[in-house]
């Protein structure tokens, strides 16, 4: 846009494409004779993104149109980006909120532990349930402070089975409740 043009100025038809929402993301180069700090200023304040004072050269003109097009572009690509991620996370939340209300209503005991160091992470209010430990007495502490496996070496395979699989499906094991009561369960697990 020019500054000086008959009817409206330049600032008035730039403040105009920015009011509407369908112009508002055009990027506005202003070209103008007027070379006063002000008036560049009223250029970026009305919505400007360049203010190019003439005489000038046409090869430096193209350049920062060239720039300012390539910016937008990114802009634009970086918007649908945020997009898809908003969405990614919107996803992502319901399923973790699906995931928590059937691990908290399964009527099967159900725990997640660390692989490493066999750490519960959560447990299901069956898994309590079954084995007679309070959430507080299980949440952080590892199946061999516990002592709950009968077999620990049968659980061990198991976990071994599980690394080479990616899975491991009804794998009986002996289970020692906090009574000392000791129960025959199907382990399945997954990474």
């Amino acid at each position: 846009l020019d500054v000086k043009m008959p009817e409206m100025n330049g600032y008035e038809v730039c403040e105009h494409l920015k009011a509407d929402e369908s112009t508002c993301d055009i990027p506005v180069i202003f070209i103008s004779a007027l070379g006063d700090v002000l008036d560049k200023v009223k250029a970026f304040e009305v919505g400007g993104i360049e203010y190019i004072t003439t005489p000038l050269q046409v090869e430096e003109v193209l350049a920062r149109i060239e720039t300012h097009l390539t910016i937008r572009r990114l802009q634009k690509q970086l918007q649908t980006q945020n997009q898809k991620l908003q969405q990614e996370i919107s996803e992502r939340i319901s399923a973790e909120e699906k995931f928590a209300k059937a691990f908290r209503s399964s009527p099967n005991p159900i725990t997640i532990t660390t692989l490493a160091e066999n750490r519960f992470i959560d447990i299901n209010h069956s898994f309590l349930e079954m084995s007679g430990y309070s959430q507080v007495e299980i949440v952080e502490k590892s199946t061999t402070d516990l002592n709950i496996w009968v077999n620990p070496q049968v659980y061990d395979s198991s976990v071994q089975k599980l690394l080479k699989n990616g899975s491991l499906h009804n794998q009986e094991c002996k289970f020692r409740t906090k009574k000392g009561e000791i129960k025959i369960v199907l382990v399945s697990i997954e990474l």
